[in-house]
């Protein structure tokens, strides 16, 4: 399927989207930082027992981890098209969508990665996208038929491989509760047991991570980074 990527379009107006794509994904990182140290004063990192990509341990695991990705990445020539071509072939669904933001609005949803879903949601997702009605839904991808930004498809890139390698974070209980508490900024935490907090800084974690590595990209590929700053330095946008 032929697919639009920003990216391959020359020109001042897909630069300025990438630089903006840039400044959302600071911005989210900020508001994820600031949600963890209300849920992680002290800063102690969370284990799991296959991977925790957050210990100060872990330096190998985290490289290890990154470079795969960045191995898939090189060998696609960060291609959209390809990528999601990888994800289909790994056996999770990819749909298209005409105006997909729009689509996906009434369950809440953004174009992307899209986790388990059940209920309602399940039942309006399967329709919209196989005109099926299902009670549950696996992890897929809904991307929008007429647009696809480069940025947001390595961050739900990034969450899918983290999904596929079996890090925490991605079931549906704690997935409900991490948009609960980003659509709230984090007023909401008081009254969480001790595993409720560990599970939604483990989704909170796997947030800042494929946002981290975003803006990591940007700033070793496109050069991102020096816009940003020049726009924070101006006044221009707020990061």
């Amino acid at each position: 399927m032929l697919i639009y990527n920003s990216y391959t379009m020359g020109g001042f107006v897909q630069k300025i989207k990438q630089i903006f794509a840039v400044i959302r994904a600071k911005n989210i990182r900020s508001k994820l930082v600031g949600i963890l140290k209300k849920l992680n004063p002290s800063g102690k990192s969370v284990y799991h027992d296959k991977i925790d990509l957050s210990a100060a341990s872990s330096n190998e695991q985290k490289a290890e981890f990154k470079n795969n990705i960045l191995a898939i990445i090189k060998s696609t020539n960060c291609e959209c098209e390809k990528l999601l071509n990888y994800v289909q072939a790994a056996g999770t669904d990819v749909h298209y969508l005409v105006n997909a933001q729009k689509a996906l609005a009434p369950i809440k949803e953004e174009p992307g990665l899209i986790s388990e879903q059940k209920g309602f949601e399940a039942v309006y997702l399967s329709f919209i996208t196989e005109r099926r009605f299902r009670l549950y839904t696996k992890p897929m991808f809904v991307i929008d038929k007429n647009f696809v930004d480069k940025y947001s498809i390595l961050q739900n890139f990034y969450k899918w491989y983290s999904l596929k390698s079996g890090l925490p974070g991605f079931e549906y209980g704690i997935q409900k509760k991490l948009k609960q508490y980003l659509r709230s900024s984090g007023q909401n935490v008081r009254g969480l047991n001790l595993d409720e907090v560990e599970e939604l800084q483990q989704a909170l974690l796997r947030e800042q991570e494929a946002t981290d590595f975003v803006l990591d990209y940007a700033k070793e590929m496109e050069g991102s980074q020096k816009v940003v700053e020049k726009l924070k330095n101006n006044g221009s946008a707020e990061v």
